[in-house]
């Protein structure tokens, strides 16, 4: 804290030779809060004789810059999470705190959802006058947050610092809670779709027989989460997860009508969409797969496979619409084709295909929207149906989910890397 060489008179006084110049004053910053020791040192000059000098010893009561508070309780409530507790902040000890919810783990965690629930301004009659600061009683917060999450969760409240002042971001507590799971059922059609939540994982796309469109997330256990309604309408329709076709930082949709008319249905980020715009038309007949930038120039492309059992690429515009078709391959009648994101990790994406003796088959992208001759990984495919190319856990490698066509019964694939997969996960039933 330097010298001390501040004029004190009594010093002088006392000690009429030292002169008036040996007083100090001085704010020590330290990271430390709560009743702690302090202990103050004069030291001896160097070369000189005696000893290092204790001043003064005791304790004093430092309260922190940063938001203090409770979380109180954290309950499952109508498919979301209902959080209760307080906090105030020194700084700002008349003002209402922002507090932040994240479902699924702290703020660091792998597809956490976070949630800005307002303010604590509720009235709390036990906060009163806590730490000797006037706060008063305005400082409570009991607010349900909605959840997209099912089953055991980890639930993490953080007070924000008031911006411009001294002080960080409050972990006022964390607990756990099951939610209730969520799902569809009697699906017609489904696939899998990057993160269109922008939370980390991505999530299963699903029409149920009454032609809604559903939204699934995925989840770091490879369970799914709740359901949210996207839309109406899909009935019979081919729906993709297509990533963002039109450049505006958010995952959009795509969907083939029953007339061969290709429709763009725009994200919105936070599980919804906008109204739709007819991108192209005269694919009746056709199987389409949105498999992601294939050709390297950072936009979302389109494959089509007609009646012929011919493969087109289409490039994007990233407006949303496409280029003229190239053909990249023939020989693909009686095939399931599936977009599968990058599966070997050299940063192209690839392709999946079920010939119709059920084996699996991996198409590893050249990046310029053609692929490499197949290798076989996997059979026994007969009777299933497959999503692909998303990663469904957040840890960076793309997952497949299958349905077996004749139980219903819906199974996660984890991706190992490589174009390997884990041991099937049962996650649904009545698919």
């Amino acid at each position: 804290m330097g010298v001390a060489g501040n004029a004190r008179s009594d010093v002088a006084g006392a000690y009429p030779n030292a002169g008036t110049n040996h007083g100090f004053t001085a704010t020590v910053q330290t990271q430390q809060t709560g009743t702690v020791a302090v202990y103050v040192y004069a030291l001896n000059v160097s070369g000189s004789p005696g000893d290092n000098t204790l001043l003064w010893s005791g304790s004093v009561t430092i309260i922190s810059n940063s938001p203090f508070g409770s979380l109180s309780t954290v309950t499952a409530s109508g498919g979301g999470v209902r959080v209760t507790g307080w906090a105030v902040d020194p700084d700002q000890p008349g003002a209402a705190v922002t507090i932040y919810v994240y479902v699924g783990g702290p703020a660091s965690g792998v597809c956490t959802e976070a949630r800005n629930i307002g303010t604590a301004g509720l009235y709390r009659s036990d906060i009163g006058v806590p730490f000797g600061l006037n706060v008063g009683n305005y400082h409570g917060f009991d607010v349900t947050v909605p959840t997209l999450k099912t089953g055991t969760q980890s639930v993490y409240v953080y007070a924000l610092n008031a911006a411009g002042t001294p002080g960080a971001n409050t972990l006022l507590g964390s607990m756990t809670v099951t939610i209730a799971a969520s799902l569809p059922s009697g699906v017609q059609w489904f696939t899998e779709s990057p993160d269109m939540t922008s939370e980390g994982c991505g999530e299963v796309l699903a029409v149920d027989q009454s032609g809604v469109l559903w939204l699934v997330p995925g989840m770091p256990s490879g369970q799914l989460g709740a359901k949210a309604q996207l839309g109406t309408g899909f009935t019979n329709m081919q729906v993709f997860g297509s990533g963002d076709i039109d450049s505006d930082g958010r995952a959009d949709v795509l969907a083939l009508d029953t007339g061969g008319d290709l429709w763009l249905y725009p994200g919105r980020g936070a599980a919804s969409l906008a109204t739709p715009r007819q991108v192209g038309n005269g694919w009746t007949g056709w199987t389409l797969v949105a498999p992601g930038d294939l050709n390297g120039d950072g936009k979302p492309d389109l494959l089509g496979i007609d009646g012929t059992g011919t493969l087109y690429l289409y490039v994007g515009k990233g407006d949303g619409t496409f280029y003229a078709k190239k053909q990249v391959g023939n020989g693909w009648t009686g095939w399931q084709l599936y977009a599968a994101g990058d599966l070997n990790g050299d940063g192209k994406n690839d392709i999946l295909g079920i010939d119709s003796a059920g084996d699996l088959h991996q198409y590893a992208g050249k990046g310029d929207g053609t692929f490499y001759m197949k290798v076989q990984a996997g059979n026994g495919w007969t009777g299933f149906t497959l999503a692909a190319g998303s990663d469904l856990t957040g840890d960076g490698l793309a997952d497949i989910t299958g349905r077996d066509n004749a139980t219903g019964e819906l199974y996660f694939y984890k991706g190992k890397g490589s174009a390997t997969f884990a041991m099937k996960q049962l996650i649904a039933t009545g698919w």
